[in-house]
């Protein structure tokens, strides 16, 4: 992805992460109780991520999320 090329920074990162959440949450509407869930635990965890980075650490949440959605955790 070299033609593609961006700011390495919080508020960069925030915005992606939140396109990609949206539309996560999008296709998630269809799945019922368990969507929605899995939708809330997402939004958490975005901010819990996101205060993470705000304070300085680089720990990243949001992909064990993702790790565990995917059945990989």
């Amino acid at each position: 992805m070299q033609g593609l090329q961006h700011e390495k920074d919080t508020s960069t990162w925030f915005l992606r992460s939140t396109l990609h959440l949206w539309l996560c949450f999008v296709r998630l509407r269809s799945e019922g109780s368990s969507g929605a869930y899995l939708s809330q635990e997402l939004f958490n965890n975005l901010w819990l991520d996101a205060e993470r980075r705000v304070a300085g650490s680089v720990s990243c949440s949001l992909a064990r999320v993702h790790a565990r959605a995917a059945g990989v955790v």
